[in-house]
């Protein structure tokens, strides 16, 4: 549903999107203004927040964004939910020492960390390398896989592939 607003300077638009555009805002913030304050004429002002992360203050949004390495929005999303940036920048939680989630494929003598690094070194579409790889496969499927095999091995053997 198309609604008109009327902007800042009393220009009249047609639509949020067509006022996001003409003052160079995302659509939501004039949703916000309008929802919050009944009007646009906040934006435009080149107000900003002043935000303290890690015991300094930083005069905006975009500040702080820039030195904590993450987009505006995170930002001004956890001052919207929390008030504070005390978890800015500590994402969900370090992948880092982590042991990794994927299955050892072993196919005869060959073994790779995981069926993408399988289908990787094989040459081979990972998705089609799956659908080889399942108990429904058909007689077929199970000939490729072999022959992708065979390729690998005649390969390792001249020296061409890692």
């Amino acid at each position: 549903m198309k609604r008109p607003v009327i902007g800042p300077d009393g220009t009249r638009y047609p639509s949020h999107s067509a006022a996001a555009r003409a003052l160079g805002v995302h659509v939501t913030t004039i949703t916000r203004h309008i929802e919050e304050f009944g009007h646009l004429e906040l934006i435009g002002q080149g107000r900003t927040v002043a935000c303290t992360w890690r015991g300094k203050t930083y005069p905006s949004i975009k500040a702080v964004a820039e030195a904590a390495g993450v987009c505006p929005q995170s930002v001004s999303t956890l001052l919207r939910l929390h008030g504070h940036l005390d978890t800015l920048g500590v994402g969900r939680g370090s992948h880092r020492n982590k042991p990794s989630k994927s299955t050892a494929t072993k196919i005869g003598p060959f073994e790779w960390r995981s069926r993408r690094a399988a289908a990787h070194a094989l040459g081979v579409n990972y998705s089609s390398f799956c659908m080889w790889l399942s108990p429904s496969a058909s007689p077929r499927q199970r000939d490729q896989l072999m022959a992708a095999v065979m390729r690998h091995e005649a390969a390792l053997r001249k020296g061409r592939a890692a």
